[in-house]
């Protein structure tokens, strides 16, 4: 995990330096786990313009990746759920409407 991080941080480095929060900003690291903003399609966007951020924990086991992905909407309303194995989804998925109903 830190060294995408690492490569974010190379690749943007306007965030790094950013005069007022919040504007260059989209993604943050809180603990273990890597948060993005995400506009209406799902394409990475800074925080102010986003519509959904989305939450994803790495786990590593033996050589296979494992992302555990969650999406809300920015009023923290769970929007989507799945997880990752070695870049293919895998398992179940979960979406839901903005009012919380299970689709």
């Amino acid at each position: 995990m830190k060294p995408v991080l690492t490569i974010l941080l190379f690749i943007f480095p306007s965030i790094l330096f950013a005069q007022r929060e919040n504007e260059f900003q989209f993604f943050e690291v809180k603990n273990d786990t890597l948060v993005l903003f995400l506009d209406r399609v799902g394409t990475i966007t800074t925080k102010s313009k986003a519509e959904f951020y989305r939450k994803s924990f790495m786990e590593i086991e033996s050589f296979n990746y494992k992302w555990f992905v969650e999406d809300f909407y920015m009023n923290n309303q769970m929007a989507f759920q799945c997880m990752y194995k070695n870049e293919f989804m895998m398992g179940p998925t979960k979406e839901f409407y903005a009012n919380g109903q299970f689709d």
